[in-house]
């Protein structure tokens, strides 16, 4: 988001040392993401170490430390894990907090800078390799498991409900009503697809597996040796394995995945059916998903205005030619 935590940089560095047993000279907010539960930062040793912070508020999926954590153990080198406290911890609680160490990747992500055909390949094998992981029956016990509804789907119903009926003052929640009240015919179909095609995915009853469920190519790295390297697992879940393919087949924005990348990934993935349902089901659930997000954040109460204003252009531009809603809209199954 645009602006940092409402906690201290210095409690932020006391709890780093304490825990991790380094010596922090820098710490830099970082304004990336979209994430409105969660802050980012740079921190820097005395030894010029970079780790990546962050700091999330509210409710976490503890499998999105696990997960990583034993991916790597397993040999699934693309992954980034968040670092242990020496008390074995892999995160800190502190204050309204939870505080997750990392290693800081040197590079940037792939929407930055694209992939190579190399990379793509690389990335399909990987995703593969995380598909068929086993998992222990903690870790499998730790997971979220699909439920075939989308997370934001009542809050959707409920704002719709809400901005037809009620005057705001706040002119950027106003702007939010003008453009939702334009789009409600397509935001209504959105709904009723993504209850539809939740419906007859659940009946099928696919099988479930390890998903990171938020694979595009802003959680794609690229460092400076040109290794990729797979970020942010906050939403890791027991899936279809449509849930990470959806990323690629199609994407989420049509300038993000052209058909010679989708190609390369899908010969690094191997031979594998895709289930026309599921594919267009999470394009449905994700459009929702990001509706309802980017309006909630606008419609809190003490939300800050840089931090509305930018969920407000990311509201608009889900609904541009080429993003996910049209995508979404396209599906054929």
């Amino acid at each position: 988001m645009r602006e940092a935590a409402s906690i201290s940089e210095i409690t932020l560095t006391t709890a780093i040392e304490d825990s991790y047993g380094m010596t922090v000279k820098k710490l830099t907010f970082l304004p990336v993401g979209a994430d409105a539960s969660a802050r980012v930062y740079q921190s820097v040793t005395n030894d010029g170490t970079r780790y990546f912070l962050k700091a999330r508020k509210g409710e976490m999926n503890q499998a999105s430390l696990a997960i990583p954590h034993y991916l790597q153990g397993k040999g699934v080198a693309q992954v980034v894990a968040p670092l242990a406290t020496h008390t074995q911890n892999l995160w800190i609680e502190q204050d309204d907090f939870k505080l997750i160490l990392y290693p800081f990747v040197e590079g940037s992500n792939t929407t930055e800078r694209g992939m190579s055909e190399r990379q793509w390949l690389e990335l399909g094998s990987t995703i593969q390799k995380i598909h068929a992981t086993s998992l222990t029956p903690e870790l499998s016990n730790m997971l979220r498991r699909e439920t075939f509804t989308p997370k934001w789907l009542s809050v959707v119903k409920t704002f719709q409900t809400q901005l037809e009926q009620q005057t705001v003052a706040d002119p950027l929640q106003q702007q939010l009503a003008n453009i939702w009240k334009d789009q409600n015919k397509t935001i209504q179909r959105l709904v009723e697809g993504a209850e539809t095609l939740g419906r007859r995915l659940k009946e099928s009853n696919p099988p479930l597996i390890l998903c990171h469920a938020d694979l595009h190519t802003w959680n794609v790295m690229v460092d400076e040796q040109n290794q990729i390297w797979i970020v942010d697992w906050d939403e890791t879940v027991l899936a279809p394995k449509e849930r990470d393919l959806m990323f690629v087949i199609g994407g989420i924005g049509k300038q993000l995945v052209k058909p010679e990348n989708e190609a390369a990934f899908l010969r690094g993935y191997g031979s594998t059916s895709v289930d026309a349902v599921a594919l267009a089901y999470y394009r449905y659930a994700w459009a929702v998903d990001d509706i309802g997000s980017f309006a909630e954040q606008i419609l809190t109460l003490g939300e800050s205005e840089a931090n509305k204003q930018f969920a407000l252009e990311l509201f608009q531009k889900v609904f541009e030619d080429g993003n996910i809603v049209q995508i979404a809209l396209e599906s054929r199954y």
